[in-house]
Protein backbone atom coordinates (compact mmCIF):
# COMPACT_ATOMS: atom_id res chain seq x y z
CA UNK A 1 0.00 0.00 0.00
CA UNK A 2 2.69 2.51 0.74
CA UNK A 3 4.61 2.14 -2.53
CA UNK A 4 1.28 2.21 -4.71
CA UNK A 5 1.12 5.95 -2.82
CA UNK A 6 4.83 6.58 -3.97
CA UNK A 7 4.37 5.52 -7.61
CA UNK A 8 1.07 7.48 -8.04
CA UNK A 9 3.25 10.77 -6.47
CA UNK A 10 5.57 10.15 -9.16
CA UNK A 11 4.25 11.67 -11.92
CA UNK A 12 3.22 14.67 -10.18
CA UNK A 13 6.08 15.22 -8.52
CA UNK A 14 8.77 15.90 -11.43
CA UNK A 15 6.22 18.41 -13.29
CA UNK A 16 6.15 20.38 -9.73
CA UNK A 17 9.89 20.44 -9.11
CA UNK A 18 10.41 20.99 -13.01
CA UNK A 19 8.54 24.24 -12.25
CA UNK A 20 9.65 25.52 -9.59
CA UNK A 21 13.35 25.25 -10.57
CA UNK A 22 11.88 27.32 -13.86
CA UNK A 23 10.50 30.19 -11.64
CA UNK A 24 13.48 30.00 -9.23
CA UNK A 25 15.90 30.71 -12.03
CA UNK A 26 14.04 33.38 -13.49
CA UNK A 27 13.12 35.15 -10.50
CA UNK A 28 17.02 35.08 -9.27
CA UNK A 29 17.99 36.19 -12.98
CA UNK A 30 15.43 39.06 -12.50
CA UNK A 31 16.62 40.15 -9.40
CA UNK A 32 20.70 40.11 -10.48
CA UNK A 33 19.65 42.09 -13.87
CA UNK A 34 17.35 44.04 -12.55
CA UNK A 35 18.14 47.99 -12.88
CA UNK A 36 16.19 51.05 -11.27
CA UNK A 37 15.75 54.57 -12.95
CA UNK A 38 16.36 57.33 -11.04
CA UNK A 39 14.19 60.61 -11.93
CA UNK A 40 16.84 63.61 -11.45
CA UNK A 41 16.49 66.80 -10.76
CA UNK A 42 18.97 69.56 -9.18
CA UNK A 43 17.95 73.08 -7.69
CA UNK A 44 20.65 76.11 -7.82
CA UNK A 45 21.82 77.44 -5.05
CA UNK A 46 24.56 80.25 -6.11
CA UNK A 47 26.64 82.90 -4.22
CA UNK A 48 27.71 85.42 -6.04
CA UNK A 49 26.77 84.36 -9.57
CA UNK A 50 23.57 83.60 -11.26
CA UNK A 51 23.18 81.25 -14.13
CA UNK A 52 21.31 81.45 -16.96
CA UNK A 53 20.66 79.56 -20.29
CA UNK A 54 20.80 81.42 -22.85
CA UNK A 55 24.28 83.88 -24.16
CA UNK A 56 21.96 86.65 -23.50
CA UNK A 57 22.01 86.16 -19.45
CA UNK A 58 18.13 86.98 -19.69
CA UNK A 59 16.44 83.31 -18.94
CA UNK A 60 17.45 82.37 -15.78
CA UNK A 61 17.56 78.57 -14.69
CA UNK A 62 16.57 77.88 -11.77
CA UNK A 63 16.75 73.76 -11.20
CA UNK A 64 17.85 71.30 -14.17
CA UNK A 65 15.79 68.17 -14.60
CA UNK A 66 17.94 65.30 -16.57
CA UNK A 67 14.62 63.40 -16.34
CA UNK A 68 15.81 59.20 -16.32
CA UNK A 69 19.50 58.47 -16.28
CA UNK A 70 19.86 54.89 -15.97
CA UNK A 71 22.99 53.02 -14.85
CA UNK A 72 26.67 53.99 -16.83
CA UNK A 73 24.46 57.20 -18.36
CA UNK A 74 25.82 60.43 -18.89
CA UNK A 75 23.68 63.70 -19.31
CA UNK A 76 25.15 67.14 -20.28
CA UNK A 77 23.64 70.69 -19.56
CA UNK A 78 24.91 73.84 -20.99
CA UNK A 79 24.43 77.02 -19.14
CA UNK A 80 25.93 80.66 -18.76
CA UNK A 81 27.44 81.82 -15.56
CA UNK A 82 27.23 85.33 -14.82
CA UNK A 83 29.04 87.29 -11.91
CA UNK A 84 26.85 89.01 -9.85
CA UNK A 85 29.13 90.25 -6.94
CA UNK A 86 29.98 94.15 -6.51
CA UNK A 87 33.62 94.76 -5.51
CA UNK A 88 34.48 97.80 -3.74
CA UNK A 89 37.87 99.32 -2.35
CA UNK A 90 38.04 102.51 -0.78
CA UNK A 91 40.90 104.04 -1.25
CA UNK A 92 42.37 107.34 0.70
CA UNK A 93 44.85 109.50 -1.40
CA UNK A 94 45.55 111.73 0.93
CA UNK A 95 48.49 111.67 2.78
CA UNK A 96 48.62 111.49 6.19
CA UNK A 97 51.68 111.55 9.00
CA UNK A 98 51.78 108.97 11.71
CA UNK A 99 53.87 108.44 14.85
CA UNK A 100 55.22 104.98 15.02
CA UNK A 101 56.24 102.74 18.01
CA UNK A 102 57.59 99.64 18.37
CA UNK A 103 56.69 97.15 21.28
CA UNK A 104 58.97 94.53 22.32
CA UNK A 105 57.35 93.11 25.35
CA UNK A 106 53.23 92.40 25.94
CA UNK A 107 53.36 95.19 28.58
CA UNK A 108 54.51 97.94 25.69
CA UNK A 109 51.62 96.61 23.36
CA UNK A 110 49.11 97.05 26.12
CA UNK A 111 50.16 100.41 26.95
CA UNK A 112 50.37 101.75 22.87
CA UNK A 113 46.98 100.03 22.05
CA UNK A 114 45.45 101.86 25.54
CA UNK A 115 47.28 105.42 24.00
CA UNK A 116 45.29 105.29 20.55
CA UNK A 117 48.16 103.25 18.70
CA UNK A 118 46.86 101.13 15.67
CA UNK A 119 49.04 97.84 15.08
CA UNK A 120 50.42 97.10 12.06
CA UNK A 121 52.89 94.13 11.75
CA UNK A 122 55.22 92.27 12.94
CA UNK A 123 59.00 92.86 12.48
CA UNK A 124 61.46 90.13 13.81
CA UNK A 125 59.94 89.61 17.41
CA UNK A 126 58.71 93.08 17.36
CA UNK A 127 55.36 94.51 16.79
CA UNK A 128 54.71 97.82 14.76
CA UNK A 129 52.05 100.03 15.89
CA UNK A 130 51.35 103.63 14.57
CA UNK A 131 49.39 106.55 15.43
CA UNK A 132 47.80 109.91 13.42
CA UNK A 133 49.55 112.57 14.27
Amino acid sequence: MFSSDRTRMLPLLCPTLIIGIVVGSVVTYAVLTSTRWIPTTAQLKTAGVDVYSDVACTVPVLQINWDLIGPSEAESFQAYIKNTLRYMQLVDFSEQDYTSEVAWMIDEAFRLIEGGFQYVCDFEDAKIFRKPK
